[in-house]
This record gives structure tokens, C-alpha cells and sequence, in this order.
């Protein structure tokens, strides 16, 4: 599955986000398959939608592709109403991938809050 296209009623915004493969979106809060979306050993990622272009999402992937691991990536993505938090399709090693993220989107996208 890859990240879906956004139209009005979501975020107003009709930016299409393609080419990022998840396994699932939810909202913030959700249990998918009785679990909790998010576990200690996962990295969470978070931007504004406002953020989210199609230059943005090929550094993600390649940022994600430089730093191969195992806990697997959360993104945040956060709208003017809600936090839509996805399962991306991917697994990083947290150590060495935070100074990429940081450098590239900001701490913010660290230190996803939800």
C-alpha cells in the first residue's frame, strides 16, 4: 500500500503524496489488531501535511534506505483537525538515522509528540 492521495475534507488540501509504501494509516490514539500503534522500539516521525511534496517524501526514502535496521517507522502526519499516524513499510536503526531526519525536516520531525 502506498500513501494515498489527499482531497478536500481531509486536510483541505489536495496535494497527492505518492510512492511511500505503508502497511497501514490510523489515527492517532487507535489499536490496530488489538495493539497499540506505536511500541518503545519504534521511531516515530512526525510533519505538518503542509510539509508533505513529492522532494519531501524521495528524501525520507532515501534517508530511510541509508539507515537499514529493525525498529520499525511511524510518520505523523499532522493536519489542521487530526494526526494521521502510518506504518511505514520499512525498519531503520534508530541510532545512526536521527541526525539525518533532524538536518533534513527539523527536530520537530523527531520528536513526534503523538
Amino acid at each position: 500500500m502506498t500513501l494515498f492521495t489527499w482531497g478536500p475534507g481531509l486536510w483541505g488540501d489536495t496535494r497527492e503524496l505518492r510512492g511511500l509504501p505503508v502497511n497501514c494509516g490510523v489515527a492517532v490514539g487507535c489499536r490496530v489488531g488489538g495493539q497499540a500503534c506505536r511500541r518503545s522500539t519504534d521511531v516515530p516521525l512526525a510533519l505538518p501535511a503542509h510539509r508533505i511534496t513529492e522532494r519531501s517524501v524521495k528524501e525520507l526514502k532515501r534517508i530511510l534506505a541509508d539507515h537499514p535496521g529493525d525498529s520499525p517507522v511511524h510518520l505523523g502526519v499532522r493536519g489542521a483537525r487530526k494526526t494521521t499516524v502510518y506504518a511505514l513499510q520499512a525498519t531503520v536503526d534508530p541510532t545512526t538515522i536521527a541526525s539525518d531526519v533532524k538536518g533534513t525536516f527539523g527536530a520537530d520531525a523527531w520528536e513526534a509528540p503523538w
